[in-house]
């Protein structure tokens, strides 16, 4: 289906396409419905011209099909060809991109423990696609193919559907050597991980000189030491896995906590569990918005969250035992049922 090009009303008898998501340079992604099991899915769409372009396709398609299924990455179902085209369907994800997560609750940067708790969920999902016996390689990490469920779940999607090489550096998130044409490998994925994390962290991609402007001077420093491996220009420098990355954010995290007399809070909303029953599809956001909301507040108190979601929807902080933070803390009161 080249651009331009009328998509047919129905594939293959049962998926209705809906709605045009977008195109990259060799590849469109529309939103669809399946009629057959009435559920709505993500259509891949990639041209497939030559007897290798549809072996390539076909290889990668059995390779996706064999993935073992896992809560941070969406369920391929099957792929077949259209015409000239190969078509993919995969589990559509419903939800919010962290890229627009970030343009919503950026500061400009989103505060550091809600950050690597979503770097850590992309990173599990990066490492399980990597594990493979053939390495699956994403190709293409960004905020933007990162979704953020209702249930608070970072989905990555996109993965297997690369357009490798040519000249795509300015998006801040292609490793150098893909940019130069060689093909993704995992070591590219952790490039582009590292340069997600730069965004999530400061609000916009590295390009050139990473800005720390907003971010605690000490916890910049020691966040800054962590990802720079991961943008190494020489991939064998970077971390040998994702998972390796974000330990050493995590780590650069409990170096900037704070010391001497502490003061541990513990945070619940009340009467979630009724909530829950009562409003399903809005306690996602919910939750995610009151945690933003207390991270907010004990980072303005020089104070770090050390756990979000650790008992249902308990939050553990920590900060400096003093009085202003205390009272900077004691002015938060949130009340959620008038946004449900």
């Amino acid at each position: 289906m080249e651009t331009g090009e009328r998509v047919p009303s129905l594939l293959r008898g049962r998926y209705e396409p809906r709605e045009h998501v977008g195109r990259g340079t060799r590849s469109t992604l529309l939103r669809a419905f399946d009629h057959q099991h009435n559920r709505e899915v993500a259509l891949k769409i990639r041209p497939a011209r030559s007897a290798a372009d549809r072996e390539r396709l076909l290889a990668e398609t059995r390779t996706l099909l064999a993935l073992r299924p896992y809560a941070g990455l969406p369920v391929v179902r099957e792929g077949f060809f259209q015409a000239n085209d190969h078509v993919l369907i995969v589990d559509w994800v419903e939800g919010s991109s962290l890229a627009k997560v970030l343009a919503d609750q950026g500061d400009p940067g989103l505060t550091p423990m809600l950050a690597v708790s979503y770097l850590a969920q992309l990173a599990q999902a990066l490492d399980h696609l990597h594990a493979h016996g053939r390495p699956i390689v994403h190709g293409n990490v960004k905020p933007d193919n990162a979704v953020l469920t209702p249930e608070a779940q970072v989905v990555l999607v996109d993965f297997g559907l690369v357009d490798a090489g040519g000249g795509a550096t300015a998006s801040g998130y292609v490793a150098p050597e893909v940019a130069a044409g060689e093909p993704p490998t995992p070591a590219a994925d952790v490039y582009g991980l590292a340069a997600t994390a730069i965004a999530l962290l400061t609000g916009s991609p590295p390009r050139g000189e990473v800005s720390w402007e907003g971010v605690d001077p000490v916890l910049a420093g020691a966040l800054d030491r962590a990802v720079r491996r991961g943008l190494a220009t020489d991939p064998a420098r970077r971390p040998r896995r994702a998972g390796e990355l974000v330990q050493r954010l995590r780590g650069a995290l409990a170096s900037a906590l704070p010391t001497g007399v502490v003061t541990f809070c513990l945070t619940d909303i009340e009467g979630s569990a009724a909530l829950w029953d009562a409003h399903a599809q809005a306690m996602g956001e919910v939750i995610a918005r009151s945690e933003a909301i207390v991270a907010e507040a004990v980072e303005s108190a020089a104070g770090r969250l050390i756990k979000a979601r650790g008992e249902g929807d308990s939050t553990l902080s920590v900060f400096r035992c003093d009085r202003a933070n205390m009272q900077v803390f004691g002015n938060l009161d949130v009340r959620w049922p008038h946004i449900l």
